[in-house]
């Protein structure tokens, strides 16, 4: 039985969290041993592991957090991992240094964005480390480019579509209204993520603003958390849009209430596939996202979806408002994206794919 060894920096719910607990389930299926190791404790209620993946949490403050690194290397050596696989790059350092201490297991890194949250150890530090994982892993192949600039990542590195599940049955539309307080005519545009300056989400709010002026029926729903919060709060009371746009906070029922939402927006500046974007296009919602890498690949414009040119607030309201009159073309816009998530971006493609790379460096 093949044994592999994840490590994450916490469990609070995102993108390489839902992703990891993907595939930890569909490997245990499979026959692999799983453990999943976090570095900090969760701020957050934190991803639900399957009864067949181990989690431990080692509870580190710090990076210079000596109990932790102690604790990490004793659990290296107990499990003796076939393989420790790293996601983002303050977790491949630690990867990184049980690979020097424990000889034999081969270090793979999921890169999920182009790494602007750290700059200094990006441009330094990062670049040398990731010379040394036997395999890189990214989400799209936007991301794939802007970090083969920094580091030479040659037949290394991978790209792996994220995987999405097929959608839950929903709630209906008018359950969500009587929720929100919101009258059964109002047409809902949603946005979910972390409250973070690089998704852009005071973009959406001026947005959502200009339509306010256009139609008195549109409402934006934000949910998720994060340190950009209480800012975009502050925003959205200083531009007198209270009454339009909804701050909802992390709701772990939140993919039950997409399908009940006529658009999804999205306004990214960095590289990346957005987990939040595919969810809805798989629910059959038409999407106005920014021209970035990966939701270039993701998203055909015209076809299932309308992108637009980062910052371009304008250019939100514009293609909104024509998806906000013409329900056939949100209908067909809708209907192709759901075709395309389903057949490009399933979780078990995704699954076999991490998989063939654990086998491969088995066999080298």
């Amino acid at each position: 039985m093949k044994r592999i060894l994840h490590v994450i920096p916490t469990l609070d719910p995102g993108w390489s969290q839902q992703q990891l607990m993907l595939l930890g389930r569909g490997l245990a299926r499979d026959g692999y041993r799983v453990l999943i190791v976090a570095l900090h404790a969760p701020a957050e209620p934190a991803c639900e592991p399957s009864a067949e993946v181990e989690v431990c949490t080692l509870g580190a403050h710090d990076r210079f957090d000596l109990h932790a690194w102690r604790r990490w290397i004793e659990v290296v050596r107990g499990f003796e991992p076939d393989v420790i696989h790293a996601w983002t790059p303050e977790a491949y350092r630690w990867a990184w240094l049980a690979g020097r201490l424990v000889r034999g297991p081969g270090l793979v890194v999921t890169l999920p964005d182009d790494g602007r949250g750290e700059p200094w150890r990006w441009r330094v530090a990062d670049p040398w480390l990731l010379g040394r994982a036997a395999r890189v892993i990214f989400n799209c192949q936007g991301v794939r480019d802007v970090v083969a600039d920094r580091c030479r990542l040659d037949a290394r590195a991978a790209v792996i579509a994220s995987g999405v599940e097929p959608p839950v049955a929903g709630g209906s539309r008018a359950e969500l209204l009587d929720q929100l307080g919101l009258p059964g005519d109002a047409l809902l545009i949603g946005a979910a993520g972390q409250l973070r300056t690089d998704r852009r989400l005071k973009d959406l709010i001026w947005a959502a603003d200009m339509l306010k002026f256009i139609r008195g029926d549109v409402h934006l729903l934000i949910v998720g958390d994060g340190p950009h919060r209480w800012r975009l709060e502050r925003f959205t009371s200083q531009v007198r849009i209270e009454d339009k746009v909804h701050f909802l906070g992390r709701r772990s029922d939140w993919p039950r209430w997409l399908g009940a939402l006529d658009v999804f927006w999205s306004a990214r500046d960095n590289a990346g596939q957005p987990l939040a974007l595919m969810e809805a296009m798989s629910c059959g919602l038409p999407v106005v996202a920014t021209r970035v890498p990966g939701s270039e690949e993701l998203i055909e414009d015209g076809h299932d979806g309308f992108l637009v040119p980062v910052g371009d607030r304008l250019a939100f309201g514009r293609a909104t408002q024509k998806l906000l009159e013409n329900p056939e073309l949100r209908a067909q816009m809708g209907a192709a994206g759901r075709r395309k998530i389903g057949e490009q971006f399933s979780a078990s493609t995704m699954i076999a794919r991490v998989a063939e790379v654990y086998e491969d460096l088995g066999r080298r």
